[in-house]
């Protein structure tokens, strides 16, 4: 059966003109009762990030959120620069990065990751960095 993913995914697929790796957040399940929202949802973000890897000839590098941003809770609500991860990844994004970063929760994490594989959010800038 199809699923309303694949559409978007083909034309993600294609859209590529350059890229040199694949970098993804790998989902943090927890015990039943332990975790927020459906972890339904993590497993399909999970075949979707495969389902790129799979067509790309490039390094896939991964991360659970303790391995790029330590400790530093997500934030659901508000302005996600004022919060403290987004204060950690706003400051060190060049200004230019900055204005091409939705203002939303997931694509701060998104510039976050990002800086991770740069080397540009080191371990031992905020506690709790592994």
């Amino acid at each position: 059966m199809s699923s309303p993913h694949h559409g978007w995914t083909n034309a993600l697929l294609t859209s590529f003109t350059k890229y040199s790796a694949l970098v993804a957040e790998l989902p943090q399940f927890y015990a039943v009762g332990k975790g927020k929202g459906n972890p339904n949802k993590l497993a399909l973000l999970t075949l979707v990030v495969g389902a790129v890897a799979g067509q790309l000839a490039v390094p896939c590098y991964d991360f659970l959120p303790a391995e790029w941003i330590g400790g530093v809770p997500k934030a659901e609500a508000g302005d996600p620069w004022k919060s403290p991860r987004g204060a950690i990844i706003g400051s060190r994004l060049r200004p230019a990065e900055r204005l091409r970063v939705a203002s939303n929760h997931d694509s701060v994490d998104v510039a976050g990751i990002g800086l991770k594989i740069l080397g540009r959010l080191d371990k031992g800038v905020f506690p709790g960095a592994t």
